[in-house]
């Protein structure tokens, strides 16, 4: 059972965790929720989701942990990225770029996913 982080309004958890340093990507395990319910396309919070997305990708590319969170509830996304520590800035960037486009066709409309590559 994943823990909940937030007791008001957590709309998104995007946890990548880097386990094997490779531009390739093969996700280890998903969960792609609807417990937090879906958004629709073209709404305030997907834009907001490809704020976080981008963010995520430009600034969790460095070894340790980089939290975001774009917009006010309800249409609030946040998201968390580590990067092994051993994984270099241009594999670890690839392998997010790659993680964020994946994760929005396999959970498409899903506010909650969490991936582990």
């Amino acid at each position: 059972m994943i823990p909940s982080i937030s007791s008001t309004q957590f709309l998104l958890l995007y946890l990548i965790l880097l386990f094997v340093p490779s531009p390739t990507v093969a996700f280890t395990w998903q969960v792609c929720s609807t417990s937090a319910g879906n958004y629709t396309a073209n709404s305030t919070y997907e834009s907001n989701l490809n704020l976080l997305l981008s963010s995520l990708v430009s600034n969790g590319s460095a070894p340790g942990f980089f939290t975001d969170t774009v917009g006010q509830i309800p249409n609030q996304v946040q998201g968390l990225v580590l990067c092994r520590g051993d994984t270099n800035l241009t594999t670890c960037g690839s392998c997010l770029s790659n993680v964020t486009v994946q994760i929005l066709r396999l959970c498409a409309d899903n506010k909650d996913a969490v991936v582990w590559v």
